[in-house]
């Protein structure tokens, strides 16, 4: 008797099209009709699968399967489990084939506007086979790295979307048992994080995964193969027994966890919260305090060591050694005078940090790996140093009092802290200030834009000098706000948001929605009206850094008592119909759009800047453009006053309204479908992100949309659009993601 499989490889063989091919496939169902408990869904697509391992590649049998996914004979997410399971045979193992099957449930969910929850995975499918998933997954990304890397597929890219995607519907871990977790935690997700080339984003991912998954251990569970598995990514490994002092996974699981939510809740930045953590940690650990700090220790050097393993200083790596020499000190110190053990005083807590230092030294292997990043960056203040990693560290511990400054002489080391003068430390005491003093009197708006990025890098490679930059930055952009200083926040709020460094490092220093909470309020009262028009543009830097911010934090804003709302920021995203609109925002809509979009205008005048508050011209400007758009469709509009008008949002005046402007003009083209009626739109959005004039910011912000707005598999519909070519749209967001750029195999600079 004749199978689907059977069906699918006659017509692969017969050179069927896709469209008769499923048409044959539905035909076989209805004759052959199944029993109930078979899915056909999964027959269908195991009868494709099947054949690429004799015909690796082929562009026919991919075709099959979008035809079949499109018309949804195979569900998505019954495709998605069907791949994972047959990408584990040996048979499968081809770039090219697994590059094209990841490609296809990647774009397809993206085009579908749902949740993974809802695509890639069934709303109600059970935990367990969620966690199967998962589990398959992690493997596929393994095979990735595993298999020879090629300059036409992104095999190990395609993986990592659709892993992390997949991680996102993981949401329910009490359906494991312990042995489950243990496996996945030591063999799968660990394993991956020691992996060179993984990309921050998989990293993050896979942290939050791992440290889920830490719960459901318990002691017993906390046998010596993991902890053994965290030293062997360093090619050393320590004796360790369930509940002994010489187990450190909790620890790196609490560091690792502290780094990826810096900008979070409970995050390096929450210091309150951060140390909650810590205390919890040594109070159900049952350590003494020595075995406490010992472990901590040895897991901040170690996870340092891990990101330098790799040989380059990467990103990942200077934020650890940022975070473990610029950060953990202070949280240590923080820490010291907030727990309370019964009969540990604030001096054996001193003498438990002097003996865990002295267990650290013994770590030689460790802390050579951890200096690999100072050989690679060339700090000039630690050159003359044989440890310069541990010598910063135990410079900044004296500096946070967590120990004296003569202990060092007591230690077997010939360190010496005379001969560390961290870089910044030494600017300022040649210009006989202090160091956070001395940053913040060059944030100030005369200081140009070479000398502030030339000032950011020094701050960046010397992590002493990381928290008296975020001291500095948070006193100015507090007495900035309080007195409504307008155009130095502004100037501070562009240093931040265009200096990734600097926002990389206020994350690990500093509350960041405490900082979007004040430039939320001052967007909420500010009014043009009281000041001079040199300064109006300057209020809308404060709403840049506001919006990056906001979709960085998960925590609620607070400032003061009052409880800030995004909606400003969330709002610039919406079209909206005349009827929606205020009498004020109808109005002012009125003005501008006669402003923008008349023949006879003279261009934007004071009048108009100071009679709308920023935050109606943030909220109508989508529709503005819009509606101009729609006009010039009608006939109603001349195209060159349409772009003359375009023009005010690459300039200084609008272009910080653009997020708003372009995600709503993406709307536009997803619901008609990428038809030629769309073709002004589709014109306006290329004007604006092809310009060399639309900011580096907006892209950021902007990059993701794109990417889903326009997949991949969706190319050939695009491109019969009038004069539309997706392709240099999508690598504008590709290249300002840092990902690879389709058809070249290379990942651009950043």
């Amino acid at each position: 008797m004749s199978t689907l499989k059977d069906l699918t490889r006659n017509s692969v063989q017969s050179g069927l099209s896709a469209s008769k091919w499923l048409s044959l496939c539905k035909l076989f169902v209805s004759k052959n009709q199944p029993a109930q408990d078979v899915d056909v869904g999964s027959q269908l697509s195991t009868s494709v699968l099947v054949l690429f391992s004799d015909y690796p590649g082929d562009p026919t049998l991919q075709a099959y399967l979008k035809c079949a996914i499109q018309d949804g004979m195979i569900p998505l997410a019954t495709f998605v489990r069907s791949f994972l399971a047959a990408a584990k045979s040996p048979s499968m193992h081809n770039s090219s084939t697994l590059d094209m099957l990841c490609r296809i449930a990647v774009d397809y969910h993206y085009s579908t506007g749902l949740d993974p929850i809802g695509s890639l995975v069934p709303l109600t499918e059970s935990p367990a086979v969620v966690f199967e998933t998962v589990h398959h997954a992690l493997s596929l990304l393994k095979t990735a790295f595993d298999l020879p890397a090629t300059h036409f597929h992104q095999f190990t890219t395609s993986a990592s979307e659709l892993l992390i995607l997949l991680l996102t519907c993981v949401n329910d871990f009490t359906q494991l048992n312990t042995n489950q977790a243990v496996t996945h935690f030591a063999e799968d997700a660990s394993g991956l994080l020691a992996q060179p080339g993984l990309s921050p984003d998989v990293k993050h991912v896979l942290e939050q995964f791992i440290l889920s998954l830490s719960y459901l251990l318990g002691e017993d569970a906390k046998a010596a193969r993991e902890a053994e598995m965290v030293h062997s990514t360093l090619g050393k490994s320590h004796a360790v027994t369930p509940n002994s002092d010489s187990e450190i996974v909790s620890c790196s699981l609490l560091l690792r966890s502290l780094v990826a939510r810096r900008v979070s809740e409970f995050g390096a930045g929450d210091g309150r919260h951060a140390i909650v953590l810590l205390i919890a940690l040594v109070r159900s650990s049952s350590w003494t305090p020595t075995a406490f700090y010992t472990q901590l220790l040895l897991a901040a050097a170690t996870c340092v060591a891990q990101e330098a393993n790799s040989g380059v200083s990467t990103k990942s790596s200077l934020l650890w050694r940022a975070f473990v020499i610029g950060r953990l000190p202070h949280l240590i110190s923080m820490f010291t005078q907030a727990v309370e053990l019964d009969g540990v005083t604030i001096s054996d807590w001193r003498q438990a940090m002097s003996a865990a230092l002295a267990s650290l030294l013994q770590e030689e292997d460790i802390l050579a790996k951890c200096d690999l990043l100072y050989h690679h960056a060339g700090s000039d203040s630690t050159a003359s140093l044989q440890h310069p990693f541990l010598g910063e560290f135990l410079h900044q511990l004296s500096t946070a009092g967590v120990i004296e400054p003569g202990f060092v002489s007591t230690l077997r080391t010939n360190l010496s802290m005379s001969e560390l003068h961290p870089r910044m430390q030494s600017e300022a005491q040649e210009h006989a200030s202090e160091l956070d003093a001395y940053i913040e009197s060059k944030l100030g708006i005369d200081t140009s834009a070479d000398d502030i990025a030339s000032l950011i890098e020094r701050i960046w490679q010397d992590s002493c000098s990381h928290a008296a930059f975020a001291e500095a930055v948070r006193r100015r952009f507090r007495n900035c706000a309080s007195s409504l200083d307008i155009e130095a926040l502004g100037h501070l709020c562009e240093i931040l948001y265009t200096h990734e460094f600097a926002m990389e490092i206020l994350s690990l220093h500093v509350t960041l929605s405490d900082l979007v909470g004040q430039a939320l309020v001052i967007l909420e009262d500010y009014d043009c009206e009281t000041v001079g028009k040199s300064c109006l543009k300057v209020p809308y830097y404060c709403l840049i850094v506001g919006f990056s911010t906001v979709t960085l934090s998960t925590t609620a804003l607070q400032h003061g008592d009052r409880r800030p709302s995004p909606a400003i920021l969330n709002s610039a995203a919406s079209l909206y119909r005349m009827e929606e609109l205020t009498g004020e925002e109808s109005a002012a809509f009125a003005t501008w759009h006669k402003a923008l979009f008349d023949s006879g205008s003279e261009g934007i005048e004071d009048s108009i800047l100071r009679s709308t508050r920023p935050k109606t011209l943030l909220h109508i400007a989508a529709t503005l453009v819009c509606h101009a758009v729609a006009m010039c469709a009608e006939n109603k509009l001349d195209k060159d006053v349409l772009n003359n008008g375009i023009s005010y949002f690459l300039g200084p005046l609008l272009n910080w309204t653009l997020v708003g402007v372009i995600k709503v003009l993406l709307m536009e083209i997803q619901h008609r479908s990428y038809a030629p009626p769309v073709h002004l739109q589709v014109e306006v959005l290329q004007t604006l992100l092809q310009s060399t004039s639309c900011p580096k910011q907006v892209l950021k912000l902007v990059a993701a949309a794109i990417l889903r707005a326009l997949p991949e598999g969706n190319v050939q519909g695009q491109q019969r659009m009038v004069q539309f070519d997706p392709v240099p749209i999508r690598q504008v967001a590709l290249k300002t993601l840092g990902l690879p750029i389709e058809g070249q195999g290379t990942r651009p600079h950043k």
